[in-house]
């Protein structure tokens, strides 16, 4: 518990200084992760958890001390899973295709509910990764910014495996660009407030590039 503790303070306190002071949120990522363990992050002050599988995260969600934290889905969204994701996530941060917003929005209407979500972008156009590649996404963004029972509030990438630091740093500088771009072309009440870049690894260099959200399980948990 002790090491937990540790690891969590010494993740804030590299957030704090890389970004001097600017906000940025941290998503502790819980996937694979006891509900025991959790429930220590969320007593040291964790208000924001994220989970890869819907069915692993509704069996986790009933067993936490605090309900109230904001509970998000991080990995890929499969379609049918998008009924079940509406009812228990209050973020779903990894929607990569139009299709997906539909069903997203047809689900959150019968829960007369507003979904948050976050666009996933494959900035770097990678043919393994999901995400709307940036031509695709311009070409659609009418399309993509008409939800009724949709709140979009910023758009998120994964960085590539195996990349140089140089490397990385090109990526999330064309994310940060991608993402004004795109917060430029909307109406004021639908400006994005959030880029999620960077996981444990390289979050450090997303941080600088822009990121006011950031993904670390593995630095955390060990």
């Amino acid at each position: 518990m002790l090491n937990l503790q540790k690891n969590l303070n010494n993740v804030l306190e590299n957030i704090s200084r890389i970004s001097s002071g600017n906000p940025v949120d941290l998503v502790v990522v819980t996937k694979n992760q006891p509900v025991q363990l959790i429930n220590q992050c969320i007593s040291f002050g964790v208000n924001q958890i994220g989970e890869n599988r819907v069915q692993e995260a509704e069996s986790k969600f009933s067993q936490l001390i605090n309900n109230k934290i904001e509970k998000r889905m991080i990995g890929r969204l499969q379609s049918n899973k998008i009924k079940k994701a509406v009812k228990i996530f209050d973020s779903i941060d990894s929607v990569s295709k139009l299709e997906h917003l539909n069903k997203i929005n047809a689900n959150a209407e019968k829960e007369n509910k507003i979904q948050s979500i976050l666009l996933q972008i494959n900035i770097s156009n990678d043919q393994n990764k999901d995400g709307f590649p940036p031509k695709i996404f311009l070409e659609k963004i009418e399309s993509i910014f008409c939800h009724n029972y949709i709140n979009i509030k910023g758009m998120m990438t994964i960085g590539s495996l195996g990349l140089s630091e140089e490397e990385s740093i090109k990526d999330f500088k064309k994310m940060k660009s991608f993402y004004d771009q795109v917060n430029k072309q909307l109406s004021p009440n639908k400006k994005m407030k959030t880029l999620s870049m960077g996981m444990s690894q390289d979050y450090h260099l997303a941080i600088h590039e822009g990121s006011n959200m950031v993904r670390v399980g593995g630095g955390i948990f060990g």
